[in-house]
């Protein structure tokens, strides 16, 4: 849980200053500046996604709602992090000030799309002994495919400068 900010304001009129602040309503452009790939400075890399009105938090395939308490401030309480955005530009914000357990560190959006990769040198077979399973990546229609057997396939996405994830292969 993120430390109690309090206020004099919050003292006097009876306010409990020592919970969470409350969720505001965001419009669809203030969730919207939110969406995409951020960067930490750590390397650190993560996605932020709108599900109707709600943020979500992704990160390793994890997803956690965020709690919206301003148009430029969100609270990931699972994680005890902050997270304040500016650098509005078109629409999106750049910039990110974090603070994680106390730690502040900065994020960046970055375009995964932007990074240019040889899908050639990713082809083949791989065999995970712990598995006991071989995944095949290939190209097709200029995509990168997983496979893994039986009959499962699906498009991979590039989620950071060297991951990769396939939703629904599992």
């Amino acid at each position: 849980e993120l430390a109690p900010m309090v206020t004099d304001d919050a003292e006097e009129d009876g306010r409990d200053v020592g919970a969470a602040p409350d969720a505001v309503a965001l419009s669809t452009d203030q969730l919207e500046a939110w969406v995409g790939h951020w960067r930490a400075s750590m390397g650190v890399e993560v996605e932020i996604v709108r599900d109707g009105d709600q943020l979500v938090f992704i990160q390793a395939g994890r997803r956690n709602p965020l709690l919206s308490v301003a148009a430029d401030r969100v609270l990931l309480s699972a994680a005890d992090i902050e997270m304040r955005s500016s650098g509005l530009v078109d629409g999106r914000f750049q910039t990110m000030s974090v603070t994680q357990g106390g730690r502040g560190f900065t994020a960046d959006r970055f375009d995964p799309d932007a990074w240019p990769v040889d899908h050639g040198e990713l082809h083949g077979s791989y065999h995970s002994t712990e598995l006991d399973v071989t995944y095949s990546i290939l190209e097709e229609d200029g995509e990168l495919t997983l496979r893994r057997p039986p009959d499962r396939s699906g498009e991979m996405r590039r989620v950071g400068q060297d991951r990769f994830v396939s939703p629904g292969i599992g």
